[in-house]
């Protein structure tokens, strides 16, 4: 289970899986309440911030949208040259941001399904991506550990952070768009501020890969190959609950919008809901 996502109420989660398949779940039921069927194995998923379209990226090159509700297909779109890893939202859903194997990152017009910029040439795999609260920057991390923050208007590289010693796994940025956070195949998790350039602090504590990390208000939740999920707090850097219980990779976690619950996306295929302790 690559990708899970929270809708804006809290109430159902989105999750993208290797099946090709991206459903809807009700959370307090635990039921699937619609399938979309991508046609190819799913490897992200974002959720504009109305909670009305959905965004799947695929092994087939294609990114496609999604209407969450009435299960209908708004459009597809194709551009890269190898397997999409990452996909996200501009806060206002007008921009789409994919990353890829083949080192590009793409910017799509939303209400025209159009290509809107293309910066390709980076050396090695994209492999997360992130747009930042206000939506004028994104964050995007590589396999060779380089951490890139680019003015989304312009193209013009703001920040470069020789970030990690591995693959940058994951990024998130803080609620403030001034900070965020990387996850990498090194074993940690770093956070950034992104207005002077500079390392803030490193969160140690996986023994495995950091797969994904997400963020919400001063809270950090990351999860791992080591099959735990880890719930940080950023102003302090101190750990604040460890969930255990996946029998596999946990591929993908998130945060509900008021920080009660944590979610962990498996590559078994389950997903599993974690209770935060207050």
């Amino acid at each position: 289970m690559p990708s899970v996502v929270w809708t804006p109420d809290d109430e159902h989660l989105l999750s993208g899986s290797v099946d090709g398949t991206v459903k809807l779940w009700r959370v307090e039921s635990g039921e699937a309440v619609s399938t979309l069927d991508h046609g190819a194995g799913i490897r992200s998923v974002a959720l504009s911030g109305d909670g009305r379209v959905v965004l799947s990226g695929a092994v087939d090159r294609s990114l496609k949208f999604w209407e969450v509700r009435e299960q209908k297909l708004l459009g597809t779109m194709a551009g890269h040259q190898d397997w999409i890893a990452a996909v996200a939202f501009s806060p206002d859903g007008r921009l789409a941001a994919s990353v890829s194997f083949d080192g590009a990152l793409k910017l799509w017009d939303t209400r025209t399904g159009s290509l809107w910029r293309n910066f390709d040439g980076h050396r090695d795999w994209l492999l997360s991506v992130a747009f930042s609260p206000d939506g004028r920057s994104v964050l995007y991390g590589s396999n060779d550990g380089l951490l890139t923050l680019r003015d989304a208007e312009t193209g013009a590289v703001v920040q470069r952070f020789e970030a990690h010693r591995d693959a940058i796994l994951s990024v998130a940025f803080g609620a403030d768009g001034r900070s965020a956070v990387s996850a990498s195949a090194d074993g940690t998790i770093k956070l950034w501020n992104l207005v002077k350039g500079w390392l803030v602090r490193k969160l140690e504590g996986h023994n495995h890969w950091v797969r994904s990390v997400a963020t919400r208000g001063s809270l950090a939740l990351s999860g791992s190959y080591d099959k735990t999920l880890k719930l940080w707090d950023l102003a302090s850097g101190a750990l604040k609950q460890t969930f255990e219980g996946h029998r596999d990779w946990v591929m993908s976690v998130a945060l509900s919008s008021d920080g009660r619950f944590a979610v962990g996306g498996c590559y078994d295929g389950s997903i599993k809901l974690w209770r935060i302790s207050p």
